[in-house]
């Protein structure tokens, strides 16, 4: 039988070769230990995601900014414009004038008892004076059609015109302020009316004048 060498001082003894497991084996309470951290770890992962997606959107959190303050403006005040009615008892009570240029000038017209024929112009005069405050206010005045029912109503045409201070105009400005303004409305039977008109009749409903502002 050999004799083994006697080993030399100091030197380590070998001691068993390790196996495939260096601690020992995890148990059942391991286990639940890390399943009751990966909640944990998933909110912190959503959590660093819902940053991550601020971040994206929303840019950095922090930036320089600057703002200058600016004064405001008291006592704002808003003009007006009216128009006041100054007809001989009021425009929507005047009578309507036949022919003003026929023999006798200036007729009344009575619809009840006198027939019109093509041609005829009826007006009616009306005045007012004007109100209108507020820096470059401009503003224009019209008439606005009223509706005509019947068979003759085919044949009539409405309109008006209108003088500022006995000059004729259809715009007013804030220098106008209490100019008298006179309007002429007219219903007129055409001239080129046929037979088939004859003893026809139609009814026109009210005009109203208007006064609207403008602006560019």
């Amino acid at each position: 039988m050999p004799i083994l060498p006697a080993p030399r001082p100091g030197a380590a003894h070998p001691g068993p070769h390790p196996g495939p497991h260096l601690g020992p084996h995890p148990g059942p309470h391991s286990h639940r230990a890390r399943g009751r951290r990966l909640p944990y770890v998933r909110s912190a992962l959503a959590a660093g995601a819902g940053v991550l997606v601020l971040l994206q959107v929303g840019g950095t959190l922090a930036s320089w900014t600057d703002g200058i303050a600016v004064d405001g403006v008291d006592d704002l005040t808003a003009g007006s414009m009216a128009l006041t009615d100054t007809t001989v008892g009021t425009c929507a009570a005047a009578g309507w004038t036949l022919d003003s240029a026929e023999d006798p000038a200036g007729a009344a017209f009575l619809p009840a008892s006198q027939r019109l024929v093509p041609g005829d112009v009826l007006t009616k005069d009306c005045t007012f004076t004007l109100a209108a405050t507020g820096e470059h206010l401009r503003a224009t005045l019209s008439t606005t059609s009223p509706t005509a029912t019947g068979a003759l109503a085919g044949e009539l045409s409405v309109g008006g015109t209108f003088t500022v201070d006995s000059v004729a105009a259809t715009e007013v400005t804030d220098a106008d302020d209490g100019a008298t303004i006179a309007a002429t409305l007219t219903i007129t039977y055409a001239g080129t009316a046929d037979n088939t008109t004859q003893l026809t009749s139609a009814d026109i409903g009210g005009y109203t004048v208007s006064l609207d502002q403008v602006h560019d």
